[in-house]
């Protein structure tokens, strides 16, 4: 059975050092117009196919949302039925909480969006323009395009090669370089992922290859990829 927690006891936890997860269970238009900091949207239709990945322990504490308008309810007795035990309901939802004159943020990603702003103008991060990518891109020269959108947003449409890392703000990367029956083969490796990015170099006017999975080899050169900002 759930419980109703006032918004000051939701603030108080979310500033805590518990273990807890906060979920706005409104469809996502709602949730990118208007959300209490922090929370992760979770929409009421998604919670059997998400929740496991999101919550693996089944104890943590689950703190839910809406509109006032019963979705909360109706979310906490699905994740009740699932073996969540410990789910509670914020009473009012985010109107008691706005009303109370409490924080609210608008959009998609926001704190590691405010991070990348933060990153890109007090360490200087030079800027690209789309026509100077296009160039780099045509060059052939070694080139590692990390695209931290949302997975929904880069399966729309991305640039190509491009390689999607929306969770990942500063990731460690090696470049490999391998004689092979075709010529000297070299790519960007994730070792957490064995995803690699291929070059094969075969002389002059090669062309490049695409992507294919690797493994990680005994020896690696490692450097450092600072995350790039969009706009």
């Amino acid at each position: 059975m759930s419980a109703l927690i006032s918004s000051q006891e939701l603030a108080a936890r979310m500033a805590s050092d518990q273990l807890f997860a906060v979920f706005d269970v409104r469809e996502r238009g709602e949730y990118n117009e208007g959300q209490i900091p922090g929370a992760t949207s979770l929409p009421r239709s998604q919670i059997e196919f998400r929740i496991q990945s999101l919550v693996p322990d089944w104890k943590i504490s689950l703190m839910l949302y809406d509109g006032a308008d019963g979705r909360a309810e109706l979310a906490a007795k699905t994740l009740d039925e699932l073996g969540y035990s410990e789910v509670s309901i914020l009473e009012g939802g985010l109107p008691a909480w706005r009303k109370e004159g409490r924080q609210t943020v608008s959009g998609v990603n926001v704190p590691s969006k405010a991070f990348g702003e933060k990153v890109h103008h007090e360490r200087n991060i030079p800027d690209v323009t789309s026509a100077e990518l296009k160039t780099l891109c045509e060059s052939g020269n070694e080139l590692l395009i990390l695209d931290v959108r949302t997975p929904e947003e880069y399966g729309r449409f991305c640039i190509p090669g491009g390689l999607n890392r929306s969770a990942v703000l500063h990731k460690r990367f090696a470049k490999v370089s391998e004689e092979t029956s075709d010529g000297l083969e070299s790519r960007w490796i994730e070792p957490d992922a064995g995803i690699s990015r291929r070059r094969r170099h075969r002389g002059p006017g090669s062309g490049n290859e695409g992507f294919a999975p690797s493994h990680t080899p005994p020896s690696v050169d490692w450097r450092s990829i600072r995350p790039s900002v969009a706009r």
